[in-house]
Protein backbone atom coordinates (compact mmCIF):
# COMPACT_ATOMS: atom_id res chain seq x y z
CA UNK A 1 0.00 0.00 0.00
CA UNK A 2 2.82 2.43 0.82
CA UNK A 3 4.18 2.20 -2.72
CA UNK A 4 0.80 3.27 -4.08
CA UNK A 5 0.97 6.42 -1.92
CA UNK A 6 4.55 7.54 -2.45
CA UNK A 7 8.05 6.36 -3.27
CA UNK A 8 9.57 6.88 0.17
CA UNK A 9 13.15 6.36 -1.01
CA UNK A 10 12.68 9.05 -3.65
CA UNK A 11 11.18 11.38 -1.05
CA UNK A 12 14.11 10.78 1.32
CA UNK A 13 16.58 11.37 -1.50
CA UNK A 14 15.03 14.75 -2.26
CA UNK A 15 14.82 15.75 1.41
CA UNK A 16 18.16 14.59 2.73
CA UNK A 17 20.45 14.52 -0.29
CA UNK A 18 19.14 17.30 -2.51
CA UNK A 19 17.55 19.70 -0.01
CA UNK A 20 20.08 18.89 2.76
CA UNK A 21 17.41 18.68 5.45
CA UNK A 22 20.01 17.68 8.05
CA UNK A 23 21.76 21.02 7.52
CA UNK A 24 18.47 22.90 7.83
CA UNK A 25 17.79 21.08 11.12
CA UNK A 26 21.10 22.35 12.51
CA UNK A 27 19.98 25.96 12.11
CA UNK A 28 18.46 28.30 14.70
CA UNK A 29 14.99 27.35 15.79
CA UNK A 30 15.26 23.72 14.64
CA UNK A 31 18.56 22.80 16.26
CA UNK A 32 17.18 21.69 19.62
CA UNK A 33 14.17 19.76 18.32
CA UNK A 34 15.00 18.25 14.94
CA UNK A 35 17.78 16.05 13.62
CA UNK A 36 18.00 13.26 11.05
CA UNK A 37 16.44 10.64 13.31
CA UNK A 38 13.58 12.92 14.38
CA UNK A 39 12.82 13.71 10.74
CA UNK A 40 12.86 10.01 9.83
CA UNK A 41 10.49 9.19 12.69
CA UNK A 42 8.16 12.00 11.58
CA UNK A 43 8.15 10.72 8.00
CA UNK A 44 7.48 7.15 9.14
CA UNK A 45 4.56 8.27 11.29
CA UNK A 46 3.19 10.40 8.46
CA UNK A 47 3.36 7.41 6.12
CA UNK A 48 1.53 5.22 8.67
CA UNK A 49 -1.21 7.83 8.96
CA UNK A 50 -1.43 8.18 5.18
CA UNK A 51 -1.56 4.48 4.40
CA UNK A 52 -3.85 3.69 7.33
CA UNK A 53 -6.64 6.02 8.46
CA UNK A 54 -6.48 8.47 5.54
CA UNK A 55 -6.39 5.83 2.82
CA UNK A 56 -9.18 3.87 4.47
CA UNK A 57 -11.73 6.66 3.96
CA UNK A 58 -10.46 7.95 0.60
CA UNK A 59 -13.19 6.35 -1.52
CA UNK A 60 -15.91 8.00 0.57
CA UNK A 61 -14.69 11.42 -0.55
CA UNK A 62 -16.12 10.57 -3.99
CA UNK A 63 -18.74 7.93 -3.22
CA UNK A 64 -20.38 9.74 -0.28
CA UNK A 65 -19.15 13.32 -0.68
CA UNK A 66 -20.35 16.19 1.46
CA UNK A 67 -23.91 17.33 2.08
CA UNK A 68 -25.47 20.64 3.08
CA UNK A 69 -28.39 20.52 5.48
CA UNK A 70 -29.93 23.58 7.16
CA UNK A 71 -26.79 25.64 6.58
CA UNK A 72 -24.48 22.96 8.02
CA UNK A 73 -21.95 21.09 5.89
CA UNK A 74 -21.40 17.43 6.72
CA UNK A 75 -18.36 15.43 5.67
CA UNK A 76 -18.53 11.66 5.19
CA UNK A 77 -18.90 9.92 8.56
CA UNK A 78 -15.75 7.91 7.85
CA UNK A 79 -13.71 11.16 7.91
CA UNK A 80 -14.54 11.90 11.56
CA UNK A 81 -12.16 9.45 13.29
CA UNK A 82 -9.21 10.12 10.95
CA UNK A 83 -9.69 13.88 11.31
CA UNK A 84 -9.62 13.56 15.09
CA UNK A 85 -6.45 11.47 14.87
CA UNK A 86 -4.92 13.90 12.36
CA UNK A 87 -5.67 16.95 14.50
CA UNK A 88 -4.67 15.44 17.82
CA UNK A 89 -1.40 14.25 16.28
CA UNK A 90 -0.46 17.85 15.43
CA UNK A 91 -0.43 17.28 11.66
CA UNK A 92 -2.65 20.22 10.70
CA UNK A 93 0.06 22.87 11.07
CA UNK A 94 3.37 21.06 11.21
CA UNK A 95 5.62 23.95 10.17
CA UNK A 96 3.81 26.63 12.17
CA UNK A 97 4.68 28.40 15.39
CA UNK A 98 4.59 26.10 18.46
CA UNK A 99 3.39 29.09 20.49
CA UNK A 100 0.06 28.68 18.69
CA UNK A 101 -0.04 24.88 18.56
CA UNK A 102 2.09 24.15 15.51
CA UNK A 103 4.88 21.54 15.52
CA UNK A 104 7.55 24.00 14.40
CA UNK A 105 9.03 21.56 11.87
CA UNK A 106 11.18 22.67 8.95
CA UNK A 107 8.85 23.52 6.06
CA UNK A 108 10.47 20.87 3.83
CA UNK A 109 9.54 18.14 6.31
CA UNK A 110 5.97 19.43 6.57
CA UNK A 111 5.60 19.55 2.79
CA UNK A 112 6.93 16.01 2.40
CA UNK A 113 4.40 14.78 4.95
CA UNK A 114 1.58 16.70 3.29
CA UNK A 115 2.55 15.10 -0.02
CA UNK A 116 1.85 11.70 1.51
CA UNK A 117 -1.42 12.84 3.05
CA UNK A 118 -2.66 14.37 -0.20
CA UNK A 119 -1.68 11.25 -2.14
CA UNK A 120 -3.63 9.13 0.35
CA UNK A 121 -6.80 11.21 0.45
CA UNK A 122 -7.00 14.51 -1.46
CA UNK A 123 -10.63 15.20 -0.48
CA UNK A 124 -9.81 14.87 3.21
CA UNK A 125 -6.84 17.23 2.94
CA UNK A 126 -8.88 20.21 1.75
CA UNK A 127 -10.00 20.98 5.31
CA UNK A 128 -6.69 20.81 7.21
CA UNK A 129 -4.77 22.30 4.27
CA UNK A 130 -6.94 25.39 4.03
CA UNK A 131 -7.25 25.64 7.82
CA UNK A 132 -3.47 25.80 8.10
CA UNK A 133 -3.27 28.45 5.37
CA UNK A 134 -6.04 30.60 6.84
CA UNK A 135 -4.57 30.31 10.33
CA UNK A 136 -1.14 31.35 9.05
CA UNK A 137 -2.68 34.35 7.29
CA UNK A 138 -4.19 35.47 10.60
CA UNK A 139 -0.91 34.85 12.44
CA UNK A 140 1.02 36.89 9.88
CA UNK A 141 -1.40 39.80 9.38
CA UNK A 142 -4.07 39.72 12.11
CA UNK A 143 -4.28 41.83 15.22
CA UNK A 144 -3.10 40.31 18.48
CA UNK A 145 -6.73 39.90 19.49
CA UNK A 146 -7.45 37.94 16.28
CA UNK A 147 -4.35 35.80 16.75
CA UNK A 148 -5.30 34.97 20.32
CA UNK A 149 -8.84 34.08 19.31
CA UNK A 150 -8.27 32.06 16.13
CA UNK A 151 -4.78 30.79 15.47
CA UNK A 152 -4.32 28.07 18.08
CA UNK A 153 -7.83 26.74 17.48
CA UNK A 154 -7.06 26.54 13.76
CA UNK A 155 -3.54 25.11 14.03
CA UNK A 156 -4.82 22.36 16.30
CA UNK A 157 -7.78 21.56 14.03
CA UNK A 158 -10.48 22.59 16.52
CA UNK A 159 -11.74 25.26 14.13
CA UNK A 160 -11.53 25.10 10.34
CA UNK A 161 -10.72 27.51 7.56
CA UNK A 162 -11.94 27.83 4.00
CA UNK A 163 -11.11 29.65 0.79
CA UNK A 164 -13.68 32.22 -0.26
CA UNK A 165 -12.10 33.38 -3.49
CA UNK A 166 -14.67 32.89 -6.18
CA UNK A 167 -17.90 34.70 -7.06
CA UNK A 168 -21.14 33.34 -8.52
CA UNK A 169 -20.51 34.84 -11.98
CA UNK A 170 -16.83 33.83 -12.11
CA UNK A 171 -16.45 30.20 -11.04
CA UNK A 172 -12.78 29.30 -11.41
CA UNK A 173 -12.08 32.19 -13.80
CA UNK A 174 -10.17 34.44 -11.43
CA UNK A 175 -9.95 37.17 -14.07
CA UNK A 176 -13.74 37.56 -13.95
CA UNK A 177 -13.81 38.55 -10.25
CA UNK A 178 -15.44 41.95 -9.67
CA UNK A 179 -15.52 42.40 -5.86
CA UNK A 180 -13.63 45.51 -4.73
CA UNK A 181 -12.25 46.51 -1.33
CA UNK A 182 -11.71 50.24 -0.74
CA UNK A 183 -9.86 51.57 2.33
CA UNK A 184 -11.88 53.91 4.55
CA UNK A 185 -10.04 57.18 5.19
CA UNK A 186 -8.57 57.36 8.67
CA UNK A 187 -9.88 53.90 9.62
CA UNK A 188 -8.35 50.44 9.88
CA UNK A 189 -10.89 48.67 7.67
CA UNK A 190 -12.16 48.44 4.11
CA UNK A 191 -15.57 48.78 2.47
CA UNK A 192 -16.29 45.77 0.30
CA UNK A 193 -18.59 45.89 -2.72
CA UNK A 194 -19.47 42.59 -4.32
CA UNK A 195 -19.69 39.09 -2.96
CA UNK A 196 -17.76 35.91 -2.46
CA UNK A 197 -18.85 32.32 -2.13
CA UNK A 198 -17.29 29.49 -0.16
CA UNK A 199 -15.57 26.97 -2.38
CA UNK A 200 -12.70 24.79 -1.19
CA UNK A 201 -13.50 23.32 2.21
CA UNK A 202 -16.64 25.43 2.43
Amino acid sequence: MADAIIDKRDLEFVLFEQCKLDQICALGQYAEMYDHDTCQITLNEALKLATGPLSSCNADGDAVGVRLEDGQVYLPESFVGPYKQFSEGGWVSMARNPEYGGMGTPLALALASMEMFIAANPSFMFTPGLTDAAGHLIEAFGSQEQKDLYVEKMYTGTWGGTMCLTEPQAGSSVGDLTTKATPVDGEDYYKIVGNKIFISSG
